[in-house]
């Protein structure tokens, strides 16, 4: 396997909450996913704390050969379960999921395989080769 294509910039965009605080933030370079991840870690009292819901923020990962991934996550509180501010581990977990790597799925594996047939071949194939290509496999999620 070759080594993965290296992000190059991370845009994200708070979508929700005070409007001060929705702005949009660019982070370039190799460690843009970490940055970004920082930053939201930063509006973390900011956002709605658990049974609260969530502020949505948008974001693009650009990659060194022009692949854009978008995405849009959910965020909460830190003290809130699955605050949802780290944008490496929502990239990884969506294209785990979408590609049916889930060592065990919330759902059940009967379950599971039905929302993968739903999702058809080309997706699970797709977010398999784009999580291969971009970040190495990335590995089993529990």
């Amino acid at each position: 396997m070759n080594p993965p294509i290296p992000v190059q910039s991370v845009s994200i965009e708070r979508c929700e909450g005070p409007k001060a605080l929705c702005v949009k933030r660019s982070f370039q370079g190799a460690e843009a996913l970490t940055e970004a991840s920082i930053w939201l870690s930063g509006q973390s009292s900011t956002f709605p704390s658990q049974g609260g819901g969530y502020d949505k923020c948008a974001f693009t990962a650009s990659f060194a050969d022009g692949f854009l991934f978008r995405g849009r996550m959910d965020c909460k509180s830190y003290d809130a379960e699955n605050p949802d501010l780290d944008v490496r581990k929502h990239i990884l977990d969506y294209l785990t999921w979408t590609a049916g790597r889930r060592t065990h799925p919330w759902c059940g594996p009967d379950k599971y395989r039905k929302i993968l047939q739903d999702y058809g071949p080309d997706a699970v194939t797709n977010a398999g080769e784009t999580l291969d290509k971009y970040f190495g496999g990335g590995g089993s999620w529990n």
